[in-house]
């Protein structure tokens, strides 16, 4: 069948769409990259000195989830992440990707963040806790409670690339540093922050006030023996004291965490 004249977009609105979604891709690199992307070049893998990565995981997300449809993950996961990236973009922290339940941002390295990027990324991690405690599982059904995230970061050099063919780019970090704060992360707990010895000493230097509280040495996977810090114990409970949802489920509690009883993570 033929198609009659009115039937097909014109040129310009499919030019037009197309601009829109090619610039949209662009977005997720820093700007050096987009501008050498968009030139047809090949872009070089570069090191960074010193950034401080931060991961934020969903506390039992399948677990919390298993019963849920498609479309509702998706929803609970697109209004998570969007009001990640307002934070993100408050704090001035690269969004570099989401992994299904997790969230993975850096400092220091799309700007020059020398003097600050450890505090950065400590009050960057602090804040997305406070507002998850604020996202429902389910607008349809509030008895599931709100989200629970744990955090963890930690410092040092990564190397940064382009991996991929132009139309499935993908811009990552690699080294170290991602896979101790990844691990850092995992060993966190609900509502808590986790950060390295290393990333609290330079803390330590940047802003003198953030609460901290030494946690010890854990033993992380692939890592073995590790001095971490609990980051910001104090402003995260008070929040949570002044914000209790009503009937937190298991899996997406935000109940503050008691930091002088005995609990199982220290």
């Amino acid at each position: 069948m033929a198609m009659a004249p009115g039937d097909a977009e014109p040129l310009e609105v499919v030019q037009k769409n197309q601009s829109v979604e090619g610039d949209a891709m662009f977005d997720m690199f820093p700007p050096h990259i987009s501008a050498a992307l968009k030139a047809g070049k090949k872009v070089e893998p570069e090191s960074h000195a010193m950034v401080t990565v931060v991961f934020a995981e969903i506390v039992n997300f399948h677990l919390a989830t298993r019963d849920m449809s498609p479309q509702k993950i998706n929803n609970l996961m697109d209004r998570l992440y969007h009001t990640f990236d307002m934070i993100a973009k408050d704090h001035d922290v690269f969004k570099v990707e989401t992994i299904g339940e997790s969230y993975m941002g850096v400092t220091n390295l799309e700007n020059d963040q020398e003097e600050n990027h450890v505090d950065r990324a400590a009050q960057f991690s602090l804040e997305i806790i406070r507002e998850a405690n604020q996202v429902v599982v389910d607008e349809d059904d509030l008895t599931r409670g709100h989200v629970a995230v744990q955090v963890g970061f930690h410092s040092g050099p990564v190397v940064s690339n382009v991996v991929g063919s132009l139309n499935r780019a993908k811009y990552g970090l690699f080294g170290d540093t991602v896979n101790t704060a990844s691990r850092l992360a995992a060993n966190s707990g609900p509502n808590r922050v986790l950060c390295s010895d290393f990333s609290h000493q330079v803390l330590k230097q940047q802003v003198s006030d953030t609460p901290m509280r030494k946690r010890g040495n854990i033993n992380v996977k692939g890592k073995g023996l590790m001095c971490v810090y609990w980051v910001g114990e104090q402003r995260v409970r008070k929040h949570s004291e002044d914000t209790k949802p009503a009937k937190p489920t298991v899996a997406f509690s935000d109940e503050p965490v008691d930091i002088d009883s005995a609990d199982p993570i220290n």
